[in-house]
């Protein structure tokens, strides 16, 4: 009898989620967002299994319509883009699937409609035209793991919708407003799709971060290993819910501390420098990240920001601005940079790791966002 009464409960949180997001998307129409998926590439392979039409940029014009497109190589021509023989003298194209069709670029899906554009160097330019809630269904899972506590992904949820549209604010001017990587947020399409990531899309479906009546650029890292940084010291951006928080809830990130060995030429090529002796960070943030480095050379030194430093490097080889470096000899006498870190990521915003601590201690998404973005305000995305 419990097995079923379980059962029963499970099925009417779901029926009740599903028609929760129903109502709301009744009132909430989720706004567009452009995503390039594909850059400066010379081809790409495309394949549509059902019906589409294919419209030039800029007109209501339809240039091709097909209930399939097999396999098809697309390449850019001085002329316009070609689709395995057939022409279209346009510099870009738009292809729209009948209702909720995936196109496949390169064999995986995306939702929406897709724009493929020929750049001035002749190379491929891809943009996804979604719906940000679909977008969130593809980005959430790449972002934070499914099996996360629930209150985790509804905050993230939340976060990187309000991050997605406000850069489509700022970049409306531009060919698309999000790129599929870590420099917007990773986006993989419809086959990075899971269903609790999908759940906490639905349940916060329209749910933004707001301050002073404008969309705040939400943004989040993976670990900040005892406080976020004030979001000022990297960006042009001076707002009081990215002045940074002390944390105590990420202890349980696996990239709390890390190390890392790098042969001292690499650092050298990577800087463009030669000859150099010591590596020593100079100031700091009120964060505890490196702001200033000196670089001592053989012959003078020179100063470096932790951030140029990380970037020049590699984000995924120096992890954070929270870091300590020391010249030694290896095992073989080759002078190597030994450097142990912490944290993961630019420190900015919402820590994932410390939402996971604060919701496995029964910390609601509206209360790890406060916590993280304090001043801002959760509201819907029509409402603000």
């Amino acid at each position: 009898m419990k097995k079923y009464l379980i059962l029963a409960i499970i099925i009417f949180t779901a029926f009740f989620v599903k028609n929760a997001h129903a109502q709301t998307q009744a009132l909430y129409k989720a706004p567009i967002v452009r995503v390039a998926v594909i850059k400066d590439v010379k081809q790409l392979d495309l394949y549509i299994k059902s019906e589409f039409k294919i419209m030039p940029l800029e007109t209501d014009d339809v240039l091709y319509s097909q209930k399939i497109l097999d396999a098809s190589i697309v390449r850019p021509m001085f002329w316009g883009v070609k689709i395995a023989d057939i022409d279209f003298k346009v510099y870009g194209i738009r292809i729209f699937p009948s209702e909720d069709s995936a196109i496949f670029i390169n064999k995986r899906p995306f939702r929406g409609e897709i724009d493929i554009i020929r750049q001035a160097d002749q190379t491929l330019l891809v943009v996804n035209h979604i719906n940000v809630e679909d977008y969130l269904r593809g980005v959430l899972y790449h972002e934070v793991s499914h099996w996360w506590p629930m209150a985790a992904l509804e905050a993230q949820a939340i976060a990187a919708r309000s991050f997605a549209l406000y850069q489509a604010d700022t970049n409306r001017n531009k060919d698309y407003d999000l790129v599929s990587t870590v420099y917007s947020q990773v986006y993989g399409g419809a086959n990075s799709e899971r269903s609790r990531t999908n759940d906490a899309v639905y349940r916060t479906a329209g749910k933004i971060l707001v301050y002073k009546d404008e969309i705040l650029p939400a943004y989040f890292h993976a670990t900040c290993a005892g406080h976020t940084e004030d979001a000022s010291v990297l960006w042009k951006t001076d707002l009081v819910p990215l002045k940074g928080v002390a944390c105590n809830f990420c202890k349980l990130s696996p990239h709390f501390f890390w190390k890392k060995k790098i042969p001292l030429d690499d650092i050298e090529k990577a800087l463009s420098l030669k000859g150099i002796q010591a590596i020593t960070p100079k100031q700091w943030s009120n964060s505890g990240r490196v702001a200033m480095l000196e670089i001592q050379l053989e012959d003078k030194k020179i100063n470096l920001s932790g951030k140029d430093f990380r970037q020049k490097l590699g984000n995924d080889i120096i992890k954070s601005t929270i870091f300590e470096v020391k010249i030694i000899p290896d095992s073989q006498g080759k002078l190597i940079a030994n450097i142990e870190g912490a944290g993961w990521g630019h420190g900015v915003g919402l820590c994932q790791w410390g939402a996971f601590g604060m919701a496995r201690r029964g910390y609601s998404a509206e209360k790890i966002l406060q916590f993280y973005y304090p001043g801002a305000s959760i509201k819907t995305y029509n409402e603000q």
